[in-house]
């Protein structure tokens, strides 16, 4: 079974992985290895467009933090009410939301404008149009009508942790591709060589993804990888995944999927 299937609370992901308190290791591979990929990625000016879908694991929002200012319609999708119910707080600014400001003002000072990040989180907030619900097991993730095709989509570490196997790695990957115009682009975060991922001491099971496995797979959704970047990393509580890899993509094609 799938994470989802098995079920995970949101908030202690958030307090685990990602919070002030969380091991600093573990932050340094999830958090800030991969936001300072995307700042660069900014800088650089090869992110572009106007619209961008996010379909990330749990309810984080660094990277639309990092990326959201380039874009004036984000779109958020998650699997589970309970990430649905997190993001929401964040973006109404509700007493019982989890804190990101540490995150914004580690991506405002990277901008070198650590004393705007206030006004990044706002900028970023009004920019998001809608957060929906989508389930893993329809044969698309949401309805072109309700969310259309996008000119960039950003996922963070999710199919390999979501997925129990390579076809169904592949087979949500190809349904990540039809959210993407052709010529857009994918931005992808993902965790190499991992077996399992422990949230609080609920250990749950991931797909173990390989390199060869992750390229052969974005080659069937119709992507050619413009960057590939990897980040070593070793053992924790948390998890055994060996690597982590930031990668940038071109749909170049269009596959047929069902």
């Amino acid at each position: 079974m799938s994470i989802y299937d098995q079920g995970f609370n949101a908030k202690q992901l958030l307090q685990t992985l990602y919070s002030p308190s969380a091991d600093q290791a573990i932050k340094e591979d999830l958090l800030y290895f991969p936001i300072n990929k995307l700042h660069n990625a900014v800088a650089s000016g090869k992110i572009t467009g106007t619209s961008l879908v996010d379909i990330s694991f749990g309810p984080v929002v660094y990277q639309i933090l990092a990326i959201g200012e380039q874009f004036s319609d984000i779109s958020v999708l998650k699997a589970t009410d309970q990430c649905v119910a997190e993001v929401n707080a964040w973006l109404k600014g509700d007493s019982g939301a989890f804190d990101w400001s540490s995150v914004s003002k580690y991506i405002a000072d990277l901008e070198g404008s650590r004393d705007k990040w206030e006004e990044k989180e706002k900028k970023v907030k009004a920019a998001v149009k809608k957060v929906l619900k989508y389930e893993r097991g329809k044969q698309t993730i949401v309805d072109p009508s309700v969310v259309p095709k996008a000119d960039c989509m950003i996922s963070m570490w999710l199919n390999e942790v979501a997925s129990t196997d390579r076809e169904g790695f592949i087979r949500h990957l190809k349904k990540m591709s039809a959210l993407i115009k052709l010529g857009g682009q994918l931005i992808l975060f993902t965790g190499l060589n991992g077996t399992f991922l422990d949230i609080g001491g609920q250990r749950f099971n991931i797909f173990l993804l390989t390199e060869p496995v992750l390229k052969t797979a974005l080659a069937e959704a119709g992507f050619s990888v413009t960057m590939f970047e990897s980040k070593l990393s070793v053992p924790k509580p948390q998890t055994d995944v060996q690597s982590y890899a930031f990668i940038t993509a071109m749909k170049v094609r269009l596959i047929k999927y069902p």
